[in-house]
């Protein structure tokens, strides 16, 4: 933490072509034994006076505070002897509290008890214009003063320079046109360390105001031979830039992304953004579908997981999501590892809608079989709920993931009445869970249909046989030249479902039409009742009321065989039936 301590007010006069100037003199600048160790970036001592208002003592090798001792900073550096207590300049013994009988080394002016908060640009901006020579008169130009430390011989006037936000603007520059010097300041206002030059050398050196106030924060190239963490402390970068002797950039310019920096990595240059070594890390926003876990111990991130630098958490799918296999990384001076992951969501268990499921084979991934199983062996008992782990591994209890497909076809003896061309063609249709829902359903299916013409379940008169033989009601027939139909001329004479239904009488004929043409034929009601599918259950406690009659229910005997021979299991379950209502005969 930093402020400034006003020591004096001069007041001089300009000249004629300038207007009066107020020049409030030389601002001692503050820092406390935190501020001065945070910055002291590197080692040794010329790392730390660098900074106004910093000391550096040889004997504990710590940068502090020139002015003022913190307690702490005395209760950790100060002993537990007078001697060494007081061998620190501000700090002394203190015997008057009963929990320290032998006495505590504190500071003597701790800054805590008269620290004032600092003035914004947009507050010194309007001393500087209010009175400046002091008649009472509102002059509209002030000046204010810049110090390289305490040095009064440094002294320079100028007017605040203020951004949209009435904050300190990264670059100022003084009144007085003969020096026109420029400089940087960090956020407070306070003149950043070896940033002051005239305008020509200012800009001939290439300073960036906003890039020097960062490296003042503690921003450092992340590719760098070594970083300093702060409290001169130095540590070996592991960055895999580091020794890379490609030249990718000559100054910062030429990085074209916001915030870059070309930084030199011991041999060559490239364009980074900078970081603050050890720092910790943002929380982990994550987009959404996906889930991360602390590494070590297992904690989601949001229920107390650590974002500290070094902390490593895996991200994966969240329970009912599936894509990218999980991928670890790390908090790293400030920054989390880029990772790259794509998840989509599952689909729950495919249900058939807007039609009766007894009437689909339905299978493939989406149908929910074996989740059981999989539970199971993962080591996670049925019915925990949505989510369960065993050895590491997250199963989901859901239909299907983004990307599965399930397969839909008739039931025996029934046909596609609805659907697109190949669902038309094959009495099948596959669909596809796409990010958590699944394909619209095209194919319907009955047991009133007519047979197509082409596919696997086309039919005609004579289909199945190589030529086919001749119905009755053709035999008769002669062909184009007037001779009896013989068996070659047969193919060209077959007849689809399409004769049929303008010529019902003839399906008599042929019990292959009445199969397979049962619309155009009237024979759906028969079909029906021989191929539709019963609904089965064990027991008609759930059924309604109303629907439990007996008569619309039989006992069923399912055998089933097990591997070893010798040995059969019977099961009786209950299978609802079609009841024929005999229908009145009237006119008899």
């Amino acid at each position: 933490m930093k402020t400034a301590f006003a020591l004096a007010v001069l007041a001089a006069c300009a000249t004629a072509a300038q207007a009066r100037i107020v020049v409030v003199a030389a601002e001692a600048v503050f820092h406390t034994d935190s501020w001065c160790q945070d910055h002291h970036s590197g080692e040794g001592p010329s790392t730390c006076i660098m900074n106004s208002g910093c000391c550096y003592d040889g004997r504990i090798g710590i940068c502090h505070s020139c002015d003022a001792h913190e307690h702490e900073w005395c209760e950790a550096y100060g002993g537990e002897d007078v001697k060494t207590c007081v061998g620190f300049a501000g700090c002394t013994m203190d015997y008057d509290k009963p929990e320290y009988p032998k006495g505590i080394c504190q500071s003597s002016a701790d800054p805590a008890d008269f620290i004032e908060p600092e003035i914004t640009c947009e507050e010194r901006m309007e001393e500087a214009k209010a009175d400046a020579d002091g008649d009472g008169q509102g002059d509209g130009i002030g000046a204010l003063s810049a110090s390289n430390g305490a040095n009064a011989e440094m002294l320079i006037q100028y007017m605040p320079i203020c951004d949209e936000n009435g904050e300190w603007a990264p670059q100022q520059n003084e009144v007085d046109a003969a020096n026109n010097y420029y400089w940087c300041v960090d956020e407070n206002g306070h003149e950043i360390p070896d940033t002051r030059a005239k305008e020509k050398a200012f800009l001939g050196r290439l300073i960036n105001c906003a890039k020097e106030r960062k490296k003042h924060a503690g921003h450092q190239c992340p590719n760098a031979v070594t970083l300093s963490t702060g409290n001169g402390e130095v540590m070996i970068n592991d960055h895999p830039d580091v020794g890379n002797c490609d030249m990718r950039c000559n100054t910062d310019k030429d990085c074209r992304g916001e915030g870059e920096w070309c930084c030199y990595n011991g041999c060559g240059y490239s364009c980074q953004m900078s970081i603050i070594p050890k720092a910790d890390c943002s929380e982990l926003v994550l987009a959404q579908g996906l889930w991360a876990s602390n590494y070590e111990e297992g904690v989601p991130l949001t229920e107390g997981g650590g974002t500290a630098h070094g902390i490593k958490v895996t991200v994966d799918c969240q329970p009912g999501w599936s894509g990218t296999d999980p991928v670890e990384i790390e908090c790293k001076h400030g920054h989390w590892n880029e990772y790259a992951m794509e998840c989509f969501k599952d689909c729950p268990p495919y249900e058939v809608q807007n039609a009766r499921s007894r009437d689909y084979q339905i299978s493939g991934g989406g149908t929910g079989e074996g989740r059981d199983e999989a539970l199971a062996e993962a080591g996670v008992e049925v019915g925990e709920g949505e989510q369960g782990q065993g050895e590491g591994k997250r199963v989901l209890r859901t239909g299907g993931h983004h990307g599965d497909h399930v397969k839909l076809a008739c039931q025996k003896g029934y046909g596609a009445v609805l659907g697109s061309p190949d669902a038309m063609r094959f009495y099948k249709e596959k669909l596809e869970c796409i990010n958590g829902a699944w394909e619209d359903r095209t194919l319907e299916c009955s047991a009133c249909f007519d047979a197509p013409v082409a596919g696997p379940h086309a039919w005609w008169i004579g289909i199945s046989d190589e030529w086919g033989p001749l119905p009755d009601f053709m035999s008769k027939q002669k062909d184009d030249e007037g001779n009896p139909l013989t068996i070659p001329v047969a193919k060209k004479h077959s007849f689809d479902c399409l004769y049929f239904s303008s010529r019902p009488l003839k399906c008599s004929e042929d019990k292959g039409a009445q199969q397979n043409c049962r619309i155009s034929c009237r024979t759906c009601e028969f079909m029906l009742m021989k191929f539709k599918v019963k609904k089965v259950m064990d027991s008609i406690a759930t059924v309604p009321k109303d629907k439990r009659h007996r008569k619309h229910w039989m006992k069923a005997r399912l055998r089933n065989f097990n591997a070893k021979p010798g040995e059969m299991l019977t099961k009786y379950t209950l299978q609802k039936i079609a009841v024929r209502q005999k229908k009145p005969d009237y006119g008899r």
